[in-house]
């Protein structure tokens, strides 16, 4: 009885440690990490042939991207950084704009910064809640507006105005659509 307490208690040692050295490794969503942010960037942009993609940088210096697929389906990644390792990391679900003008999700970091990020589909962010205070900029060559805002502020409660998140923002890849 006590070699199997034993063995048991070694296999759920093992078990929580390989658990626990799992988080430390930087991946994308393919399992990869790279040398150089430029690697990294440029991997993420050839996995994501079929997307738009605008580049922003923070206020902070924190560097985001913004994709949009087929459908008005949004997405959000970020620079994920680790012992000189990195990788286009996904910080958000997917947000299907395609029977709405807009939408908004909150999102946080690798780095451990909260954003909220509303879009809105081309000229019609006038109609969203809250667009009057949103600080909304053209992305993706005009194809659609955006607003990044510090903090979390979707939750229903009285923020003061929200403050802009982007120092610059850049698209790097466009695809021709068919609406």
């Amino acid at each position: 009885m006590k070699q199997i307490s034993s063995i048991l208690f070694i296999v759920l040692l093992f078990g929580l440690t390989a658990g626990c050295s799992q988080g430390q490794a930087v991946q994308d969503e393919e399992g990869e990490s790279y040398s150089s942010e430029t690697e990294a960037v440029e991997h993420f942009l050839d996995e994501h042939p079929g997307s738009d993609v605008e580049s922003i940088v923070t206020t902070v210096g924190e560097k985001l991207w913004l994709t949009h697929s087929a459908h008005h389906v949004y997405s959000i990644f970020g620079m994920e950084e680790n012992r000189d390792r990195y990788a286009v990391v996904r910080i958000s679900a997917r947000l299907s704009l395609h029977n709405t003008t807009g939408g908004g999700v909150e999102v946080t970091s690798p780095q451990g910064t909260d954003y909220t990020v509303l879009f809105a589909k081309e000229g019609e962010w006038e109609e969203r809640a809250g667009a009057g205070t949103a600080s909304y900029f053209s992305i993706l060559n005009g194809g659609a507006e955006a607003a990044v805002h510090k903090d979390h502020t979707l939750d229903g409660e009285e923020h003061a105005p929200p403050e802009s998140a982007v120092q610059s923002s850049e698209t790097l890849q466009m695809r021709e659509w068919v609406q």
